[in-house]
């Protein structure tokens, strides 16, 4: 186990240390809230860029890294969606587009086909980054519903669906001939 992989692994148990301030001990101060949630999702650019200067690329942390950032952001829409913050129904449809995804990239990787990262989902991840920040920011003021912070945080969750959606059509239309190909047994 490598360093980049502990960082991945520490980006997990970070999850789990937000969920449950945000759920059982809500008087912590948002700077330490904010604080824990920066370090948890640097760590995602981090343990990649050690993996590749130190030239320690595993299986391990192709894996695990990827579900790692899925943890971080899922773990907190669910415990927004638990204090009655954000519609459940958001978090369906995201976790939906991202079992689909994977399950595109995991039947096109089966026949040695690969859809990489592309700018759609890079922007997924920066409006799923800020929307849960500003939702954290929001959650820390009393009157949150008018707070400029709730509406920004609900805004770029409802922005990171859409352009999530666009990414999965991208990923089904790029391939839509290998997947047919797939479909027919013909690959």
């Amino acid at each position: 186990m490598n360093f980049a992989n502990l960082i991945t692994l520490a980006r997990i148990i970070l999850s789990l240390l937000l969920c449950h301030i945000l759920l059982e001990e809500r008087n912590y101060h948002v700077g330490v809230v904010v604080g824990i949630f920066l370090i948890a999702f640097g760590s995602d650019w981090l343990d990649g860029f050690l993996a590749r200067k130190n030239n320690k690329i595993t299986d391990f942390g192709k894996i695990f890294d990827p579900i790692a950032d899925k943890i971080l952001v899922f773990s907190i829409f669910i415990c927004l969606v638990k204090i009655g913050f954000v519609s459940a129904w958001a978090v369906i449809i995201l976790l939906i587009r991202e079992f689909l995804m994977s399950s595109a990239r995991m039947l096109l990787a089966k026949y040695d086909l690969i859809y990489p990262a592309n700018i759609y989902g890079k922007l997924k991840t920066i409006s799923q980054f800020f929307s849960i920040l500003f939702l954290i920011l929001a959650f820390y003021k009393i009157d949150f519903y008018n707070n400029i912070f709730y509406n920004l945080g609900i805004f770029l969750m409802w922005s990171s669906i859409f352009i999530s959606f666009i990414s999965l059509f991208f990923c089904f239309y790029e391939h839509r001939n290998k997947f047919l190909k797939i479909l027919k047994g013909e690959l």
